[in-house]
Formats: structure tokens, C-alpha cells, sequence
């Protein structure tokens, strides 16, 4: 483990018990010069410390996880997919002038994903909004196999969720200076809002009784990112994310009951595109999986 991770560890035990407004002064005593700001388009590597949470790279895994119905593949398509159909998905996700979003809903649509239009992905914190422009799919309650395991996806690419925001708001030399930019974008901070807005969304459409509400104690979300940089891999991220986490967030000044369910990993995944014939499956294979 190297010395950068033991200051994490080291400031994680720090501000476990902490409010976000008492974490929020400890941080300002100790930089002074340095602000916490809700607005995700300007989150840093500080931001993720501060919310207790951590990107976990993860090989692929594309074996369901527990038992899963005999009669219903878990993920089989509605419909046979050609080879040709895959290889043309695979062909439009990483081209230089195509957006990935369409070829990405088709793909999932193809396995029962249904699209979510009509609930835009908003990151709230106390009585902030702030909008998250993204595509949305989520895998139930519409298919009997998947109701114990429903869950949200929003996707994009790297330059249409995060760079192009981020250039039409600031200057190369602003970006620079405020430290937005992260050495690894497939790490980037503001894809942790991304998951925690998907969770947020997730809490609030529940149309389940308050009594169930009140037991289901976490969110399963995803998000896949395409980057044009990179034409041989795309990446899925997975997080579980507690209520105990969101009410945090809601109420900033209230202390956690359980410091240790206000905390998240994101695992994230490099899938590969070749062999194209199979990208389909392994792809909804690693969303159903993880």
C-alpha cells in the first residue's frame, strides 16, 4: 500500500463520525486555500475523500452472482443477435463521429433494458440541484427474473459528459489551476456524482409502500463510459449505494448512526470490444453480474 493510501485510510477514520459541514471545517482548517464545491462539473480527488468514497478496479465477470431462474436466461435477448448486429454496435460505440448513446441504448434495449426519458439525473445536496445531463435505462420491475435485482444505467462518453462541460464552463488555464482535471479520466470524480445522482433518482421514483421503503437500504446503480481515446476497451462502473449515504447528503449537518454505511466503493470495469461478437453478452453480462 503506498504512503498515498495510508493518508486516505488515515483521513477516512478521521471524518467517519463526522457531519458533512463538521467534516467540511475540519478540511478548510487543514487547507485553507482550498474550497469544497457542490457543482460535480468542479470536484477533485479531495472531493472523493471527503465523501468517503473510492474507485476499485475489477477484472470482468460475466457469471451470474447467486442463483438466478432456470426458466428465464438472466440476461438472454428478446430476440436472437447476429453478428452482424454486434459488430455494428461495437463499430458505432468507437467511432470518431458517432455518439455512443444511441448504439448503447439499441444494445440494451435488446435485452429488456427499458429507456428512462422522463426523469432527467439531478445531484442533490441539501437544497442544491444540479442537473446531469445523461442517458438512462433500468432493468425492472417490467421482467420477472429481475426484480430482486433492479437497477439504473445511465451512459455517455467521456467528451459529452465530462470534457465538453467542463470546456464551454472554464478555461484550460482555470481548469488547471482549480486541479479539476485528474491525471486518470476513467477515474474521474464526477463520475462518482453521476452514481450518486442514479442513486438518489433511485430513492426518490420508489413506488414501493413506506414500510418496504424503509428496509430497502441500498441502490444498485451503473454507469458505462465510451472514450474515443480508447477504440479497444469501454468501461462500467458499479456502485451499492446505502440510504444511510443519502441522507448524508440531505442532511448535511447530522451526524451518521453507522459511519460505515456512509461510505462507497466504485468497481469499475475495462470490458474489451473484440472478440465483437460476444461484446452484447459480456457487456450486459458484467451490468447483471456485479
Amino acid at each position: 500500500m503506498t504512503s498515498n493510501h495510508i493518508i486516505c485510510d488515515q483521513e477516512d477514520n478521521e471524518i467517519a463520525g463526522l457531519s458533512i459541514y463538521e467534516a467540511a471545517q475540519r478540511f478548510a482548517q487543514r487547507f485553507p486555500r482550498k474550497r469544497f464545491i457542490v457543482e460535480p462539473l468542479q470536484w477533485t480527488a479531495n472531493h472523493l475523500v471527503f465523501l468517503r468514497c473510492s474507485f476499485v478496479e475489477v477484472t470482468p465477470n460475466t457469471s451470474p452472482s447467486g442463483p438466478r431462474p432456470t426458466k428465464e436466461k438472466p440476461w438472454a435477448p428478446k430476440k436472437k443477435i447476429t453478428r452482424k448486429q454486434a459488430f455494428q454496435w461495437v463499430a458505432w460505440c468507437n467511432h470518431s463521429v458517432l455518439s455512443p448513446v444511441i448504439p448503447l441504448r439499441s444494445l440494451l434495449e435488446a435485452y429488456s433494458f427499458k429507456c428512462v426519458q422522463d426523469c432527467p439525473l439531478i445531484f442533490c445536496f441539501n437544497k442544491h440541484r444540479i442537473l446531469l445531463p445523461c442517458e438512462m435505462v433500468s432493468t425492472g420491475p417490467h421482467r420477472k427474473s429481475w426484480k430482486q435485482n433492479h437497477c439504473r444505467i445511465a451512459f455517455s462518453q467521456i467528451h459529452t459528459a465530462i470534457e465538453g462541460p467542463r470546456n464551454r464552463k472554464f478555461s484550460s488555464r482555470q481548469l488547471e489551476m482549480l486541479g479539476i482535471l485528474p491525471e486518470n479520466p476513467h477515474v474521474d470524480p464526477y463520475i462518482a456524482a453521476l452514481l450518486i445522482a442514479e442513486a438518489q433518482q433511485s430513492q426518490a421514483g420508489s413506488t414501493i409502500s413506506l414500510a418496504a421503503s424503509a428496509m430497502k437500504t441500498c441502490h444498485k446503480v451503473h454507469f458505462i463510459l465510451a472514450d474515443y481515446e480508447d477504440r479497444k476497451n469501454i468501461r462500467v462502473y458499479s456502485a451499492v449505494i446505502s440510504a444511510a449515504f443519502l441522507r448524508k447528503l440531505s442532511h448535511p449537518n447530522e451526524k451518521p448512526f453507522s459511519p460505515d454505511s456512509t461510505r462507497f466503493d466504485i468497481r469499475y470495469t475495462t470490458l474489451p470490444y473484440r472478440p465483437k461478437s460476444t461484446f452484447p453478452k459480456r457487456l450486459v453480462g458484467v451490468l447483471l453480474g456485479s
